[in-house]
């Protein structure tokens, strides 16, 4: 979906539903998951994280996940 300008959250909330209510599979998701993805670190679970992307780069599953991760994974992150 990318990002969504603060004017057109809107339409992105009615896209995510639509999408969730399309696709069965949906996978709510914090950002320790993400995280997972792209440490270097052996990370606990990383075989289930990395399923998980798999499973949404197959397109056999949709993520959401609440709009407070970014700001998580900025203050995680080791930049």
């Amino acid at each position: 979906m990318g990002l969504v300008k603060l004017e057109d959250l809107e339409t992105a909330e009615e896209e995510i539903i639509y999408k969730i209510k399309e696709h069965p599979k949906t996978l709510v998701m914090d950002s320790s998951v993400f995280i997972k993805w792209f440490s270097k670190d052996n990370e606990e679970n990383l075989d289930k994280a990395l399923s998980i992307l798999n499973s949404l780069i197959d397109n056999n599953i949709v993520i959401a996940c609440p709009e407070l991760a970014i700001y998580e994974l900025l203050k995680d992150s080791k930049f």
